[in-house]
């Protein structure tokens, strides 16, 4: 895997997880997160912080992809202390698994998830003529193809509950 996929891929799940200014807090299942500097981009301690007081058995199973990806992103900075071990275009479907579980499982109304830029850009035909990477995120990923036809039918029956409010 390219750097500029991990880079975009850790974006993507920190901007998922938590994210704002530099000195601002990450928000941690509610509560505010105690890790600081460059703790705060590493999304295995991310995620040792939520599940301590929420416990979640499905992502605990993400640990080691988590500590690799921790690991890539390292790796921009020569000086920065990695494992050696290289990036790779098998972890993507680890990485959809990963996108796909924490973007079910968010914690908010339906109407509000299904609202998200993410679930838009998947399911709106008149958002995807200005969202360029929608071939890229769903032409092979298996993980999203399984779940699309649950995803496009929720997203329809929010859009039909919210049109008829």
């Amino acid at each position: 895997m390219s750097m500029l996929h991990t880079e975009h891929a850790l974006f993507r799940l920190s901007t998922g997880i938590g994210g704002g200014r530099k000195d601002a807090h990450i928000s941690c299942g509610g509560q505010k997160s105690t890790l600081r500097g460059n703790d705060r981009h590493n999304p295995y301690l991310l995620k040792q912080e939520l599940t301590a007081t929420q416990p979640d058995k499905t992502l605990d199973n993400f640990d080691t992809l988590l500590k690799k990806l921790h690991n890539h992103y390292q790796r921009r900075y020569f000086d920065n202390p990695v494992s050696g071990e290289g990036a790779s275009s098998e972890e993507l479907r680890q990485i959809d698994e990963l996108f796909v579980y924490l973007a079910e499982t968010l914690p908010m109304p339906d109407e509000v998830k299904y609202r998200s830029r993410f679930f838009v850009d998947l399911c709106d035909e008149s958002a995807r003529r200005y969202w360029r990477n929608h071939h890229w995120a769903t032409e092979h990923n298996q993980v999203l193809q399984v779940k699309m036809p649950l995803i496009k039918s929720n997203y329809r029956q929010v859009l039909q509950h919210l049109h008829a409010a």
